[in-house]
């Protein structure tokens, strides 16, 4: 069933922020932590410039993974608990995924992946771990950029989001149930330019049919070639259909990263 026939029938789609894999933990906040502009976190790269690749070969599934998967990493937030039966000094914990976009440590997420974070923990497809500044966040596409201490990280190659078409093969790769790590989901591009509102946001985005869980926002959606083409966003479910998968355009989210970065020089 197509989203514009639910529509024309009124039925109630509920949007899910596929990042809110949230569970209380009951450890104490150690100082407020972590929130810094880029500046005491090393070199800066080649971010200022990107150029986007549309996609010219068609490879196989696993080539796919193989080429992007080192691009993506696991995002494990800490933030302080509230609530009339919270006790205080009480922390919670939430899950994600980002995308490498460059080799000296920036990573593009999602905002709400981030938001209120105390403590931000990447985790690289080789298992190693790095605490994790805020460099930025645009608020209107719910993107931030987030940057660890290292180099030559495998940074993924943009694709152009707007040379695609309905039925190009897409491949969600990211965190989902926050502990999945580098799962791999295929499907295809279902629609595009698809405008939806999210909290108080209106986003226009792509929608794939390549599975999407709690866990994956943040991550990547890739072509045929391996490119980026997509920050996966958010899942929407209803009880007639199975879940959609959703993703910021990556020319939007390219620029939107261009733009933070350079504004916390």
């Amino acid at each position: 069933m197509t989203m514009e026939k639910m529509q024309l029938k009124k039925r109630t789609l509920a949007l899910i922020l596929a990042g809110c894999m949230t569970t209380s933990a009951a450890a104490s906040v150690g100082g407020m932590v972590l929130y810094s502009k880029f500046g005491s976190s090393g070199s800066s790269g080649n971010t200022g410039n990107y150029t986007l690749t549309a996609a010219k070969t068609t490879l196989s599934t696993d080539s796919i993974v193989k080429k992007a998967k080192n691009s993506v990493v696991s995002i494990t937030v800490e933030s302080q608990s509230s609530g009339p039966f919270v006790s205080a000094g009480s922390t919670s914990s939430s899950a994600g995924s980002g995308v490498i976009i460059s080799s000296d440590g920036y990573i593009l997420t999602c905002e709400h992946v981030v938001d209120g974070a105390t403590r931000i923990t990447v985790t690289l497809n080789n298992k190693k771990e790095y605490q994790a500044t805020l460099v930025g966040t645009d608020s209107s596409n719910d993107l931030a950029v987030i940057k660890i201490r290292a180099a030559g990280l495998t940074a993924a190659t943009y694709g152009d989001s707007s040379k695609l078409e309905v039925g190009d093969t897409a491949v969600a790769i990211g965190n989902p149930l926050g502990q999945l790590s580098n799962t791999a989901t295929t499907g295809i591009i279902s629609a595009l330019d698809r405008k939806l509102t999210i909290g108080n946001q209106k986003l226009t985005l792509l929608q794939t049919d390549a599975a999407v869980n709690p866990g994956n926002s943040g991550g990547g959606l890739f072509d045929a070639s391996g490119n980026l083409i997509g920050i996966v966003e958010s899942k929407s479910t209803g009880s007639d259909v199975e879940g959609l998968g959703f993703a910021v355009p990556i020319r939007t989210a390219a620029a939107s990263a261009k733009k933070i970065i350079q504004a916390a020089r």
